[in-house]
């Protein structure tokens, strides 16, 4: 018989790429708030509003997990930093009681934090580098980190890094708007100074899945194999595509106004989670896998 697994967050993009990742442990029970259709259709499917905690009790409650994915939140930076509020009722005040839930229960609890609780001026981060969060989405980060493992010390948490993929139903990512972009030959404004170590949704799923499976505790790093800036990843992704270059716009930071300044270079050292089997692939053999999808 599969193992109940609570997903919050099924809805949105790594939602979707968990949902539909081939395994056979688990039995999957996913949480929405305003897109039931964002739900993999062969998902069991939940309304959950994470704001309310009572809530959040009777579910865990009535479904009786087996563990806890615990994706939901609010991950746009800049609405983060204009309603602080809302930011921190979604992604510190859940956290912290499902960690708590979890170690009552004495069942896996793996929690995905985000690489910006780094401040970019460095490069290869390992887990214990000192955190530096300059965004209000990174410190709510990096508060649900601490309150997560304050109140569960067996509670896992991956760091998770820029991500593409296709989309689903109801969940963008800046994969397929850069595609169509291009497509349309309308302006695509890319950045030469912002690295990342981007990965696919569905190695960034199997990376949670293979976290679940070991139920190793404290910090890990989730990225994939690459260091590049966002112009690199352009050019490859026209390349593998077959797209057209001349609307391809490159540019600095500083140069684009933004509520919220993004880290600079949040390259990530990813040998932690490597020792436990996660063997992640480059950005051009993924995108070789995606073709078929966006070359309709």
């Amino acid at each position: 018989m599969k193992k109940r697994l609570l997903v919050t967050g099924a809805s949105g993009f790594l939602g979707w790429n968990v949902c539909q990742f081939p395994q056979d442990d688990w039995e999957i029970i996913g949480t929405y708030h305003n897109h039931p259709t964002g739900i993999f259709n062969t998902i069991m499917a939940v309304y959950l509003d994470l704001t309310d905690l009572n809530a959040i009790h009777h579910i865990f409650k009535t479904i009786k997990p087996d563990g806890v994915l615990h994706l939901g939140a609010i991950s746009r930076i800049n609405i983060c930093e204009k309603q602080p509020t809302l930011s921190r009722n979604i992604n510190v005040h859940p956290t912290e009681l499902l960690a708590d839930l979890c170690r009552q229960s004495q069942i896996p609890f793996v929690f995905t934090s985000s690489s910006q609780v780094f401040d970019g001026t460095s490069s290869a981060y390992k887990e214990s580098d000192p955190v530096h969060p300059i965004t209000t989405y990174a410190h709510h980060k990096l508060e649900a980190e601490r309150l997560a493992l304050a109140t569960n010390p067996k509670a896992t948490i991956g760091r998770m890094p820029l991500m593409y993929g296709d989309k689903s139903p109801t969940s963008v990512n800046f994969l397929p708007q850069w595609v169509q972009k291009l497509k349309n030959r309308e302006l695509l404004t890319v950045f030469t100074d912002e690295i990342r170590q981007p990965a696919s949704g569905q190695s960034a799923a199997a990376a949670l899945f293979l976290l679940l499976k070991k139920q190793p505790s404290g910090v890990f790093n989730i990225a994939g194999s690459e260091v590049l800036s966002r112009a690199d990843f352009a050019n490859i992704m026209a390349r593998i595509f077959n797209l057209p270059t001349d609307t391809l716009q490159y540019c600095l930071q500083q140069d684009v106004p933004m509520a919220a300044n993004r880290p600079k270079n949040l390259s990530l050292n990813i040998d932690k989670i490597k020792e436990l089997g996660f063997n992640p692939k480059g950005v051009e053999e993924e995108l070789i896998k995606l073709r078929p999808i966006f070359s309709s």
